[in-house]
């Protein structure tokens, strides 16, 4: 049998065998999953001053869902893999831009990432 057009959440699927002679299985088997269709939000929870001369910066970040993963940007480049806290070193001067978001164990990705600038001035 199929199930289409499901919601979001929790569902379980039971089955019992009945016989020629009409006896039914007294413990049907039984299967349960959960459709999942929301994507994680995404948090900067600690980053450097908006305005500093260390080159070097450390964000710490989470996401409304636990056991959620996440992927990292700096300046524009590609997301990869990271984990928090994300550090950086050998920073340049001028401005900023660190991205992060979250994918949760169902494969939705938060698809606004948290968004943090700074500055890094001559000391």
């Amino acid at each position: 049998r199929e199930y289409t057009g499901l919601s979001s959440g929790a569902h379980r699927f039971q089955v019992r065998a009945t016989d020629p002679a009409g006896n039914t299985d007294a413990t049907p088997a039984s299967y349960g999953w959960t459709i999942d269709r929301t994507a994680p939000q995404t948090s900067i929870t600690s980053g450097p001053s908006a305005a500093t001369t260390d080159r070097s910066a450390t964000f710490e970040f989470s996401a409304s869902e636990a056991g959620s993963s996440f992927q990292c940007s700096l300046d524009g480049a590609a997301f990869t893999a990271c984990t928090s806290p994300r550090t950086y070193t050998g920073l340049t001067l001028g401005t900023h831009q660190f991205r992060v978001r979250a994918t949760d164990a169902a494969g939705n990705t938060d698809g606004t990432p948290a968004t943090y600038s700074w500055t890094i001035q001559a000391s």
